[in-house]
């Protein structure tokens, strides 16, 4: 470790991933969006293990969460693509998108916070 200007800055690797200085992100493993993932049974067979390891040893894990914005504040140009992808003629036959709460926006259940005992 280096001391500088009365900050330690990290030198080595093992400093460098120290568990209190290093983070395991969890991004968008949300059923709406890791649901679909064509390696979706890797995802769920190698993912909960890494979660596991990371918070046993004491790796704090942040989990992201995509929330879309409405239909009715999402850009046109979107709105136009969706339309197009979805094979619809207006705005208002677009399915809900991933609603903050839903199903489709809470993290996949084989990849949520590991249950402390």
């Amino acid at each position: 470790m280096i001391d500088f200007e009365g900050r330690k800055i990290p030198n080595e690797l093992s400093e460098i991933v120290e568990a209190s200085r290093t983070v395991l992100l969890v991004w968008d493993m949300q059923n709406d969006q890791a649901g679909g993932a064509f390696s979706k049974d890797a995802l769920i067979r190698n993912a909960p293990p890494l979660i596991a390891a990371a918070a046993s040893a004491g790796i704090k894990t942040v989990y992201t969460r995509q929330t879309p914005y409405l239909w009715k504040d999402e850009s046109p140009a979107w709105i136009h693509r969706f339309m197009q992808t979805q094979k619809v003629d207006h705005p208002s036959k677009l399915t809900p998108r991933r609603l903050h709460g839903s199903f489709g926006w809470q993290i996949m259940e084989p990849l949520s916070r590991p249950k402390m005992t």
